[in-house]
């Protein structure tokens, strides 16, 4: 059996590849405002993103009070589901914390700013 490129290199050690990060048009944007995490005893870890969506309710004070008393339960629809090996995780982990810290202070200027509007205005 004859081998390819790609067997050869891999018997020789290791290559490294720049890898582009492609985002085609037909990648589709879902809200999700709930989220699992679970993981499996080989080592994956499975985020699920869920959308809950409020119910449709409508009519006079009474009747939606009433309306909300007879709901049990809403769904909560799994719009995506991620799996991810354990290695992979920490530097998941880190982009994570790292964009929230960066949005987090982003949104602390807006707030001061904003206070600082309200104080000066009028």
């Amino acid at each position: 059996m004859e081998k390819t490129n790609a067997e050869e290199s891999t018997t020789r050690g290791m290559v490294e590849l720049k890898i582009n990060h492609v985002f085609p048009e037909s990648t589709k944007t879902i809200y999700s405002n709930q989220m699992v995490v679970q993981h499996s005893p080989d080592g994956e870890f499975y985020i699920y993103f869920f959308e809950v969506k409020p119910p449709f309710i409508f009519g006079d004070p009474s009747e939606i009070e009433a309306q909300f008393k007879a709901l049990s339960s809403i769904n909560a629809e799994c719009v995506a589901k991620i799996v991810v090996r354990a290695e992979k995780l920490p530097p998941f982990i880190a982009a994570l914390a790292q964009n929230y810290s960066s949005f987090s202070e982003d949104a602390k200027d807006v707030q001061n700013l904003d206070d600082k509007k309200g104080k000066h205005a009028g």
